[in-house]
């Protein structure tokens, strides 16, 4: 009888195993975005990530065959690039406008794997659908709710100055946007400071520091300088600005942190001093 009874249990939890590893994997559709750039180029992207389940940890691989992604009216939209973006290390920080700081994390974090879909197709207020299909055959249907196109400026980074001081904390600012209907337009709106990190020439890394829109600079400390220069030989910034609903972005170009001190030089004016 014991016997009989530890198959059963046994028998059973092998079933439930075989069920967990043949579960479907859950897909977030992370976003429906428009971006703008300095030199004028823009396009819109579609972003999404799969996890083992719902609120559980990523899938690390390309675990998808195929995608459809249709327009709130139903028309099929033509990708003029996938890809596929294995995550990275990446360093957090944000302005805490109740204390007036900026707060940075200790050390480097992975985020998410994102598929990333452009495409150029106007983009329409509604829900836009994204049909899947896993390497094993099952489906998903996700949506996600693009609110409206958004006319943001973009920050020119001609406007950038910036320095290393003694300390080795580097200061950086540069021109907020100058148009009222930007400021009076009731949209809810903030900025992320990049500095993107690579060794001769390969990406490895970034920090991503988010702030108000009003704060036309940043102050990161030596100790996050030290971190980003032991990733890389080059780094560069560049500023992004977003609608809080994550739908519009603009950026700035990247301008290396070395060619923006040596702007600051140049500007210098010495007049020297007589008896």
């Amino acid at each position: 009888m014991k016997k009989n009874l530890f198959l059963i249990v046994t028998l059973i939890m092998i079933f439930v195993s075989s069920d967990a590893a043949l579960a479907a994997y859950h897909v977030d559709f992370d976003m429906i975005q428009h971006r703008k750039f300095e030199n004028g180029n823009e396009f819109n992207r579609a972003s999404f990530s799969v996890k083992e389940y719902a609120g559980g940890p990523y899938v690390m691989s390309d675990v998808i065959k195929t995608f459809t992604l249709y327009d709130p009216d139903g028309k099929e939209i033509s990708p003029t690039r996938v890809v596929f973006d294995p995550t990275w290390k990446a360093l957090y920080g944000n302005f805490v406008t109740g204390t007036g700081q900026w707060n940075f994390d200790g050390d480097f974090s992975l985020p998410e794997p994102a598929y990333n879909i452009n495409f150029d197709e106007p983009l329409i207020q509604g829900n836009y659908h994204l049909y899947l299909e896993e390497n094993d055959g099952t489906t998903h249907d996700v949506y996600k709710y693009f609110n409206a196109l958004a006319n943001l400026p973009t920050i020119s980074s001609n406007s950038f100055r910036g320095y290393e001081d003694a300390s080795g904390n580097f200061i950086l600012t540069w021109d907020l946007p100058l148009d009222l209907g930007f400021w009076t337009s009731g949209l809810s709106t903030s900025f992320r400071v990049i500095i993107e990190v690579s060794m001769n020439g390969s990406f490895t890394g970034d920090l991503w520091v988010s702030q108000p829109t009003v704060l036309g600079l940043i102050i990161v400390p030596s100790s996050v300088m030290q971190k980003l220069k032991a990733e890389g030989n080059t780094l560069e910034a560049r500023i992004q600005l977003r609608t809080n609903d994550n739908n519009n972005r603009t950026y700035s170009k990247a301008v290396d942190l070395g060619v923006i001190e040596n702007v600051r030089k140049k500007k210098l004016v010495i007049i020297p001093l007589y008896e």
